[in-house]
C-alpha cells in the first residue's frame, strides 16, 4: 500500500527534507497511513518537531496512534507551501509511550504525476480477477460491480466502491469515456484503497499497458485474459494524456 504515495522515476524532483524547517507543523494535524490499518487514515497532531523527527499525538478511537506497532514504516502527509506532501517515516515509541516519527529525506508532493488527472465522474464496471488461477471459462462467472469514477487520467482512475480491495488486486475494468484511445476493457491494478465518509472506499487503480504487461501478468494468465484487455499501449496512454491536458469541462473534445 505505501508505495502508492511515491511517483514514478520520470516525475519532477522531490523536496529535500533535510533542508526543511518543520517547526511550523507544531500544533497542526497530519495524516498517518500504515499497513497495520490498511485503507485507514489516522489523524494526529504534531507536539514537537526537531530536525526530521516529529512527535505526534492522537488519532481516531479505532485507529489511535497509541495502537500502532513499534518500529514500523508509515506514511505521513501534511501541508507544505500550499500543497500536500508525503514522506516515509519510521515509528519509534519511547519508554514513556511517546510516538516519535523519524522521517526520510525524500518528501514527495502528491501533485507529482506523469499524467494529468482531472475530476471526472463517469460510469464504470469492474471485476476482480484471481490472476494466478484465472481461466477464460470463468469470465461469465465474474462478479461485476457498477461504480463511478471520481477522477481520471490516462494512467489510471480513482473509483468509488462499496467494499475494500487489497493493494495489488487485478481488475478487468470498463470506464464509460467517449475517447477511443482507452479500450472498452482494460486490465488495471489496485494501487491504494481508503475508507471515506458514508462507508464507501476510494480506490486508486493503475491501467496496465501492453508493453509492461509481461512483467506483471504470468504468460499463462495473459493467454486466458480477454485480448482486448491488453490492447492499451504506451502510445495510446501518451496520446490520451495530451487530450486530457487540453481538456476542460466545456471543451469540444469530450471525455
Amino acid at each position: 500500500m505505501l508505495d502508492e504515495f511515491y511517483p514514478m522515476a520520470e516525475s519532477t524532483p522531490n523536496i529535500d527534507g533535510s533542508k526543511l524547517d518543520l517547526s511550523y507543523l507544531v500544533g497542526r494535524e497530519v495524516g498517518v497511513f500504515c499497513d497495520q490499518f490498511p485503507g485507514k487514515e489516522s489523524k494526529g497532531r504534531v507536539h514537537s518537531a526537531q530536525d526530521r523527527q516529529l512527535e505526534i499525538e492522537g488519532g481516531s478511537r479505532q485507529h489511535h496512534l497509541d495502537n500502532l506497532v513499534n518500529n514500523q514504516t508509515v506514511i505521513l502527509q501534511f501541508p507544505y507551501k500550499g500543497q500536500t506532501v508525503s514522506v516515509r517515516a519510521l515509528l519509534r515509541r519511547t519508554s514513556g509511550g511517546r510516538c516519535l516519527f523519524l522521517m526520510e529525506e525524500k518528501i514527495v508532493p502528491l501533485s507529482q504525476r506523469r499524467h494529468r488527472r482531472i475530476e471526472l465522474r463517469r460510469n464504470a464496471k469492474l471485476a476482480a480477477i484471481p490472476m494466478s488461477t484465472f481461466v477464460r471459462a470463468k469470465l461469465p462467472h465474474l462478479r461485476w460491480l457498477e461504480t463511478t469514477t471520481l477522477n481520471f487520467s490516462s494512467g489510471g482512475a480513482l473509483l468509488e466502491i462499496p467494499s475494500y480491495l487489497e493493494r495489488g488486486v487485478y481488475l478487468l475494468l470498463h470506464v464509460s469515456v467517449k475517447n477511443s484511445l482507452l479500450p472498452m476493457l482494460v486490465l488495471a491494478q489496485v494501487r491504494h484503497c481508503f475508507s471515506t465518509e458514508g462507508g464507501k472506499f476510494s480506490t486508486g487503480v493503475e491501467f496496465v499497458v501492453r508493453e509492461t504487461a509481461h512483467k506483471v501478468v504470468p504468460p499463462t494468465a495473459a493467454r486466458e485474459l480477454p485480448p482486448a484487455s491488453l490492447n492499451y499501449s504506451v502510445i495510446d496512454r501518451e496520446k490520451l494524456n495530451k487530450v486530457i491536458q487540453g481538456w476542460t469541462p466545456n471543451s469540444p473534445c469530450e471525455l
